[in-house]
């Protein structure tokens, strides 16, 4: 790939940049909450920023100038799960599971045209000014599986009908399992849901008759008090990876969800011979 492109010996120092943009593909973005470690002298940190950009941009210009010659490495069609079929947000704190919601927290990127490209900075810009993300930043996906009572992921549109929030369990459980819900929603949202699990994530089945233990309670956070709900609801089947709640209609608030959770039901292990 390097030779077919003419790379200079220089950009082999920042080949993490022109790996991911030569695959010519959106990457699979998984949100976490990570904690930056002081370095004055980051490779990233002061003028660094810039110089990635720099680099950034080369493998852009480079991509594109190929493409148009229609060089045979070079990735042409969207991989599967595309784009806007991906809905793994954040792992939780456990690394148990993986927290799954069909609501996207940034703009359709079908919505920005590029005439053929623009530096690194101008995208920023052109994003910025468009959609602010410092609500993003305050409520992230990964607030709603870090295990902390005080944090959230809140979704700056409303909830319509078959939006759904749901766990990746990693592997098909083999027993009972007792699910914990904290939501900063009004109390009618748990009258107008299905529990769905699913073997693949792909086909899901509706849990008929599972009833949902629904108790008032508050979250702390800066010395203020929120009142939420806190729901649980137990699945007796076994086998299945996945697990969603789904809306059956539209409402006029958005996702909030403090915790989404997961146990083994040992009472109903206990009773089985």
């Amino acid at each position: 790939m390097a030779a077919i492109t003419e790379m200079d010996p220089t950009e082999f120092a920042y080949g993490d940049m022109y790996f991911t943009t030569y695959m010519n593909q959106v990457p699979y973005q998984l949100e976490n909450e990570l904690t930056e470690l002081p370095q004055e002298f980051a490779f990233s940190a002061g003028e660094g920023r810039i110089r990635n950009k720099i680099y950034m941009h080369r493998a852009l210009i480079r991509l594109y100038d190929h493409l148009g010659k229609n060089t045979s490495p070079f990735e042409k069609l969207e991989h599967y799960p595309k784009i806007y079929q991906r809905d793994t947000r954040s792992p939780c704190a456990n690394d148990r599971c993986l927290f799954l919601t069909n609501k996207h927290s940034f703009p359709d990127v079908r919505l920005f045209r590029y005439k053929p490209y623009i530096n690194i900075s101008e995208s920023e810009q052109i994003h910025e000014s468009y959609y602010k993300t410092q609500h993003f930043i305050e409520f992230p996906y990964s607030h709603a599986v870090d295990g902390k009572d005080w944090t959230a992921w809140k979704s700056k549109e409303n909830i319509h009908a078959n939006d759904y929030i749901g766990l990746d369990l990693l592997l098909p459980m083999h027993v009972p399992l007792t699910f914990h819900l904290v939501v900063d929603h009004k109390p009618d949202y748990f009258g107008a849901q299905s529990v769905e699990i699913s073997n693949d994530g792909l086909n899901w089945v509706k849990q008929s008759s599972i009833p949902i233990d629904i108790h008032k309670v508050s979250r702390t956070s800066d010395g203020r008090k929120t009142p939420v709900i806190s729901a649980t609801f137990h699945i007796q089947n076994t086998g299945f990876r996945f697990v969603r709640v789904l809306s059956n209609r539209n409402f006029d608030f958005g996702f909030g969800v403090y915790d989404f959770s997961f146990h083994a039901d040992m009472k109903s292990i206990q009773k089985k011979p």
